[in-house]
């Protein structure tokens, strides 16, 4: 026996045996060893072991075994113990034990041929006595396969646990009637991608499971070694659960007085009960019957809920509450998909009633209608259907640059070189950048009448604002493709990747830009990625916005990474470690142009005016400039230092006094530094 100071088995057998047992682990350094009355298994330090005396035991444990190694002696090994498994059971349900019990010959297996025994149907289930199969005595007795006197059946049948630590391994080859399954199949589709199973399936499931598996390939039917290539462990779902502290016993909420949330009572004696959350349970009283929610939420609402309320791995706390918030959810979905396909009817009707007028007469019509000022989405319907593609996500048409007051003369003008693509009704479309290229272009000859230029002002003016509007969105909406992708790839992370989907249906809720491509794009891309977690639901949305076949066909969204990159950033400014403002920089800007830009800023002018600033630090990582000014006398403190502005709650907050606002780190070889 190795070391039976620290194995308790191991001790056992040593006192039993007086065999010598010699302490090398303490409780504490430097602590003499002394006599032991049971084995000492908690971590320590080592004595009595030479060179190693004086370690932690585990940081001990690991040069012991590396000298080993070095030496050649020994090496690292992992131990496992298969215990003994009562696969027997008193029930009808289960696999019958292939056995006989003879008088004469004792415990017979029924011969292969006779194989498989098939549990019989004409028997009554009572829930009294023991196995109903030993009350069968037309199937219970049978002659010994061996000596042919009278015996009797086992009536045990198997537990559930030893079909499924097998049976997935049938899966590629299920019809097989004469085999357990084809090697040659099941070699080419295993092991199982992934295990999910709850805790309690975690020790002897899967143990016994990778125990089946080596077993056959021992005997040469399969050539992989494990089952699993992956485990996730699920948490249990636990619901409010009620309990006397004084009997123990469990009551239903039907005979709970919870008049009082805070102070539930038993409310046939009035006792006080204990409120707490379980494991659903039968025996509990606090399971929730899965078709009393599905027919008030549905399936889809049901489905959310588990999935948003924890991580898989962990425990899951039912709250009606929650569902419901799930359910709102999805009925925000519904609407945006109906908003989009209510516009989409009406601009279809609008260019049907329009494709034999004139363009004056489609501008008109588009005027009526109502719509915005901007048309980027208007006509994406039919812009699916043309044979060119503009390369732009963003265009703009000329009924709308008429809409927006340029003459015609002037729309010709800024137009006559650009690439268009005609619609039905002779709608030309343009790209937004090319247009903005041609204006300012304009803009930039001396000899442009001050008309004209009042008018390109203001349509730049509109297309800065639809543009940016829209180019955030997209930026919203594969920065979702991309963070719910990850979380569905990497730890099945469910409820964070159902929470961006809540995010990214809020941008498109609050979006302005509801009739541009970035729009449509959301819109498809959120019934895409809400697929997996709500999937009825899903198929009418995909349905309703109209796209034909099942949208559990369709492909992945894919994600664009040019679409993450922002062309302006926010820059914090902050005044001796307090955030004072923001202002919109680009994306771009080097750390020299960060500082200059804070500094000419009308934030950094407005604080700074009766300061010396000793040194400007830039964080690009984060975003921040930080001005750092001298120490001022009690006679430079005036009003304006101290007014309530520079002592609001924003200035105060934890986000702006942390210490890595202004710790060493800002002061490192990776920012930048200057002198004012």
């Amino acid at each position: 026996m190795g070391v039976p100071a620290h194995d308790t088995r191991d001790f056992k057998f040593a006192s039993e045996n007086n065999l010598p047992i010699e302490v090398v682990i303490m409780p504490e350094r430097d602590m003499q060893p002394q006599p032991l009355s049971a084995a000492f298994t908690d971590p320590g330090f080592m004595v009595n072991s030479g060179q190693f005396n004086g370690m932690a035991s585990a940081a001990g444990k690991q040069a012991v075994i590396e000298l080993a190694e070095k030496r050649g002696i020994g090496t690292a090994q992992v131990n496992y113990r298969l215990r003994d498994w009562l696969i027997s059971r008193q029930r009808y349900w289960g696999v019958p034990i292939p056995v006989i019990h003879c008088p004469n010959c004792g415990v017979v297996p029924v011969p292969e041929s006779d194989l498989p025994v098939s549990l019989p149907i004409d028997i009554q289930l009572t829930g009294k006595g023991g196995s109903p199969l030993s009350l069968l005595q037309d199937w219970v007795n049978v002659d010994c396969p061996t000596c042919g006197s009278p015996a009797k059946r086992e009536t045990d049948t198997m537990d559930t646990f030893v079909d499924s630590s097998w049976y997935f391994l049938r899966f590629p080859d299920a019809k097989n009637d004469e085999h357990v399954f084809d090697s040659t199949k099941t070699n080419d589709w295993m092991p199982v991608d992934q295990y999910v199973g709850g805790i309690e399936h975690a020790i002897l499931h899967l143990l016994y499971s990778r125990f089946f598996t080596k077993v056959l390939r021992d005997r040469g039917l399969l050539n992989f070694d494990e089952p699993f290539s992956r485990l996730l462990t699920q948490g249990m779902v636990q619901g409010l659960t009620y309990q006397n502290p004084r009997t123990g016993k469990w009551i239903p909420v039907d005979q709970v007085d919870a008049s009082d949330p805070s102070r539930p009572k038993d409310a046939d004696t009035g006792e006080p009960l204990e409120l707490s959350y379980k494991t659903m349970s039968k025996s509990k009283y606090n399971g929730v019957e899965p078709e009393v929610v599905v027919n008030k939420y549905g399936a889809d609402t049901t489905r959310m809920f588990i999935l948003f309320k924890a991580p898989p791995e962990k425990d899951l706390e039912w709250d009606d509450a929650d569902v419901e918030g799930q359910f709102r959810f999805l009925n925000r979905v519904w609407r945006l998909v109906a908003e989009l396909k209510e516009l989409r009817e009406q601009e279809s009707s609008e260019l049907s009633e329009s494709q034999e007028e004139t363009e004056e007469g489609i501008r008109s019509n588009l005027k009526n209608l109502g719509f915005p000022d901007y048309l980027l989405e208007s006509l994406v319907h039919e812009v699916q259907k043309r044979k060119g593609e503009l390369k732009s996500t963003e265009r703009v048409t000329q009924p709308q640059l008429r809409s927006l007051g340029l003459s015609e003369a002037l729309i010709k003008e800024m137009v006559r070189k650009l690439p268009t693509s005609v619609l039905k009704g002779g709608v030309k479309v343009y790209s937004v950048p090319q247009v903005k290229a041609a204006m300012e272009a304009k803009l930039s000859l001396p000899g442009t009448h001050p008309n004209n230029r009042e008018q390109l002002k203001r349509v730049l003016v509109w297309l800065d604002d639809v543009v940016p509007e829209a180019k955030a969105l997209r930026r919203t909406v594969h920065k979702t493709i991309d963070e719910v992708t990850k979380d569905l790839q990497g730890g099945y992370q469910f409820n964070t990747a159902i929470s961006e989907l809540m995010k990214l249906s809020n941008a498109l809720a609050d979006a302005k830009c509801k009739l541009s491509p970035s729009y449509a794009e959301g819109i498809k891309t959120l019934i895409l990625l809400l697929a997996p977690f709500a999937p009825h639901i899903v198929e009418d949305l995909w349905q309703a916005i109209g796209y034909t076949g099942s949208v559990h066909q369709q492909r992945w969204p894919v994600l664009d990474p040019a679409a993450l990159i922002a062309e302006e950033i926010t820059l914090v400014i902050q005044i001796d470690g307090k955030t004072r403002g923001t202002i919109q920089v680009a994306a771009d800007s080097d750390q020299e142009s960060l500082g200059q830009l804070a500094r000419d800023s009308e934030i950094a002018q407005h604080y700074l005016a009766d300061r010396s600033v000793e040194k400007v630090i830039v964080v690009p990582g984060r975003n921040l400039v930080n001005f750092v000014t001298a120490r001022l006398d009690d006679e430079d403190l005036d009003d304006e230092d101290l007014d309530d502005e520079d002592l609001d709650d924003e200035d105060l907050d934890d986000e702006d006094l942390d210490d890595d606002d202004l710790d060493d780190d800002y002061l490192d070889d990776d920012d930048y530094l200057y002198n004012s």
